[in-house]
């Protein structure tokens, strides 16, 4: 059984953000709260209010859910939970990555977390990544994803103890 996560931290827009730009956003961060797994922003951003505080709940470590939330959201847009307003479509969420890509805006994610087994130290220390926007181009077409990535310098322990990197030896 996996040991559940919990994380408290910030979400701050990187890069020249428009209002149209944080219109598409809001929608999408909104989604990221409607499921079991994932995060919930206190409120949406704005041209003014460009960080927003959040809590999320996981399994095993908390940079598993954020690495996921590109996948599962589009998962979310075609299977929404039973007895939820979507506010997000496909074409409201590929706008976004399309416009992340093309301008190099960000989302900045810094959080702490805690869970089951973790010391003190490992509850006070913060983590850092980012969300971004990429583009492929295959001949004429072009694919727009969105990715997660850590900014940490060092490999993180997971909630069960043991070094990532070590499991994949």
């Amino acid at each position: 059984m996996a040991n559940l996560t919990r994380a408290d931290g910030t979400l701050t827009l990187a890069g020249n953000w428009a209002q149209e730009d944080i219109a598409l956003l809001n929608p999408v961060v909104k989604s990221w709260a409607l499921h079991d797994y994932g995060l919930s922003a206190d409120g949406p951003f704005s041209v003014e209010r460009r960080e927003v505080s959040f809590f999320g709940d996981g399994a095993w470590d908390f940079y598993g859910v954020l690495e996921n939330l590109p996948e599962w959201t589009e998962d979310w847009i075609e299977h929404p939970k039973p007895g939820t307003e979507q506010p997000l479509n496909r074409e409201t969420y590929e706008a976004l990555i399309r416009v992340m890509a093309e301008k190099e805006l960000s989302i900045s994610v810094v959080f702490t977390e805690e869970c089951e087994g973790m010391s003190q130290e490992e509850r006070e220390e913060e983590h850092r990544g980012a969300f971004h926007g990429e583009v492929e181009v295959d001949g004429e077409e072009r694919f727009y994803s969105l990715w997660y990535g850590d900014l940490d310098d060092e490999d993180d322990d997971d909630c069960d103890g043991e070094d990532e990197d070590e499991e994949d030896e």
